[in-house]
């Protein structure tokens, strides 16, 4: 995107990359009508809010009931019961193990 800007030179193919490309690229990117256009598309860019939409579209995609305690809702699950379905947060996996009604083996992370 940059290079077809004309705010970057044109990438570079990692089997391709050696000394004298990479030194050819770097003295495209100091002539002065693609530093402008760099900073040019630096000024677009800052007024775009992407960060935020792709923040609101990851959190979209979660299943946020299958990152809930099953005994504990309000909490996050870090911990499944082997074999099951049954997800735990820390506290709750805590109390099983310390009351003997789960042994340590019998949950994965």
């Amino acid at each position: 995107m940059v290079y077809r800007s004309g705010a970057g030179p044109k990438p570079i193919p990692y089997k391709d990359l050696d000394a004298d490309s990479l030194a050819e690229s770097i003295m495209q990117c100091l002539q002065p009508e693609m530093q402008e256009k760099a900073k040019s598309l630096s000024k677009s860019i800052a007024h775009e809010k992407g960060q935020k939409a792709g923040a609101e579209s990851f959190q979209d995609s979660l299943d946020l009931d299958k990152l809930r305690c099953t005994l504990a809702p309000k909490r996050a699950a870090v911990w499944r019961i082997r074999r099951t379905q049954v997800r735990l947060s820390t506290f709750a996996a805590t109390v099983l193990l310390q009351e003997g009604l789960l042994e340590s083996t019998e949950i994965k992370l």
